[in-house]
């Protein structure tokens, strides 16, 4: 039965360092070489990644409308006015 015991303690060490907490993870990341910084960062930005395509909020393969200021001539008179009245503003001063 020893290694029963050895077994169960080797799991429990594993789950207690699956669920460290950030304040205890920063200080191992700390330590870390710039190489191992940098692929902790890509690690954690695919794991993101993949968390947001689960999540359903942009659906792989779907094309999306994406809105782009070309041919935008309202926003742009808008802008061009906000614009003028900054300037004649700035020139009364």
């Amino acid at each position: 039965m020893p290694s029963l015991r050895v077994a169960h303690y080797n799991l429990n060490s594993l789950l207690s360092f699956i669920y460290m907490t950030l304040t205890e993870i920063l200080p191992s990341l700390q330590k870390l070489s710039h190489r191992e910084k940098i692929q902790a960062i890509q690690f954690l930005a695919i794991e993101l990644a993949k968390e947001e395509q689960d999540s359903g909020v942009i659906e792989n393969g779907k094309t999306y409308e994406v809105w782009s200021p070309y041919d935008a001539f309202s926003a742009e008179k808008v802008l061009t006015d906000m614009l003028e009245q900054h300037l004649l503003q700035k020139e009364t001063k």
